[in-house]
């Protein structure tokens, strides 16, 4: 894909409590294919951390917009204090829909992006004005709290009971979320040095703040209706992994094809619907190049959860359900049936033996797409 030019800017905004806000962009020269809107999370920022989601997208040609919470990144306000978790979604959608009013926005595809608090952020944007946004993309969504970061429920009582009085104490017993979020040792340590980031322990009024929003947005699943994409790490020890498993089964969005489970820790779990592709920020010729085009094979598979029979470069054939692709034809397939022919090994002087035909079964597989040969449609 051919990258595109764009501009980097900055601002400061007022919220509806006079408090100020850092925000920022990056929006291409030309008109853009679509708004996204940053979510970011627990503790983080936008302008450092979340840059090069910001400059890749630009490139692609989406003007991205994003904002420090109040009290995170360069914003005022306590450091990392919530005192309300509806403050933030509120500064969201009052900054981010003033956006979407400006002339040269109207009529442009508004999706949201969030990580981790920033993915409860997103879904509780959806729910304060459900027709606005056209998607999500999510990334371990704070939809639950692990069990195994949560304090003792006998101890969340506890600090339930004094909240009022002493709510900016950074008295929550909790173990170092960077190192629990944050597998790779580089990233952590480019984490450790952004002194941008909030690092210490969290706040009481904030932790409690943060369990009941994803307590809320647990029972409340099925009120979801905006098409998403969600990737979770089934490793993740901060965000529950389960609880995006039962996003994918209870929300109300329409189109649904069945969830995709990895076993593996980076990738455990990622719910693919049919607006994938749309959600994943597709400009229009892109989305009818899907529908109509060569990969439409493809994308009929994954919107009929119908088979396709593969044949590859290493002369072996799968047959099995596209669950997810790209335009490069790599793809995520499931209940595959692997064909091929092999000639079994004989003696010297013995006569060659003929081939045999063999198969096995596989219940979740990865593929390149520079393998791929040539692909059916329903075979019988």
């Amino acid at each position: 894909m051919t990258k595109l030019k764009f501009d980097y800017e900055e601002e400061y905004i007022r919220n509806s409590r006079g408090v100020e806000l850092f925000a920022c962009r990056w929006v291409p020269s030309s008109s853009p294919r679509a708004l996204i809107f940053l979510c970011h999370g627990y503790g983080m920022e936008c302008s450092g951390f979340m840059s090069e989601c910001g400059i890749r997208l630009a490139s692609a040609g989406y003007a991205v917009f994003g904002m420090d919470y109040e009290g995170h990144g360069r914003s005022k306000g306590a450091r990392c204090y919530i005192k309300k978790f509806g403050d933030i979604v509120n500064d969201c959608y009052d900054y981010y829909t003033s956006i979407s009013a400006q002339e040269k926005y109207r009529g442009k595809g508004r999706f949201l992006y969030g990580e981790s608090m920033g993915g409860a952020v997103a879904l509780l944007l959806h729910k304060k004005d459900p027709s606005f946004w056209n998607g999500a993309l999510l990334v371990a969504p704070m939809c639950k709290i692990s069990e195994k970061v949560k304090p003792h429920p006998v101890v969340i009582n506890l600090l339930t009971r004094v909240e009022e009085i002493i709510p900016k104490w950074k008295i929550v017993p909790t173990k170092d979320v960077i190192d629990a979020a944050f597998k790779d040792p580089v990233k952590r340590e480019e984490i450790r040095n952004n002194k941008l980031i909030y690092q210490d322990k969290p706040r009481l009024k904030t932790a409690l703040e943060m369990l009941r929003t994803s307590m809320n947005l647990e029972d409340t699943l099925h009120e979801i209706t905006l098409p998403f994409f969600v990737l979770h790490g089934e490793a993740d020890t901060v965000t529950d992994p389960e609880i995006s498993k039962a996003l994918f089964e209870k929300a109300s969005t329409p189109n649904m094809s069945r969830p995709m489970e990895e076993d593996t820790n980076r990738l455990a779990t990622l719910a693919s619907r049919y607006t994938v592709l749309r959600i994943v920020f597709l400009g229009k010729t892109e989305e009818e190049e899907f529908n109509t085009g060569p990969l439409s094979v493809l994308m009929m598979s994954v919107k009929n959860n119908t088979q396709v029979l593969i044949n590859c470069r290493n002369n072996r054939k799968l047959l099995g359900r596209v669950r997810a692709f790209d335009r490069h034809c790599n793809m995520v397939l499931e209940n595959v049936r692997e064909m091929w022919t092999e000639v079994p090994k004989t003696g010297k002087g013995k006569k060659k033996a003929l081939p045999v035909n063999r198969d096995r079964f596989i219940s979740k597989m990865f593929l390149r797409g520079d393998s791929v040969i040539i692909v059916l449609r329903n075979p019988k």
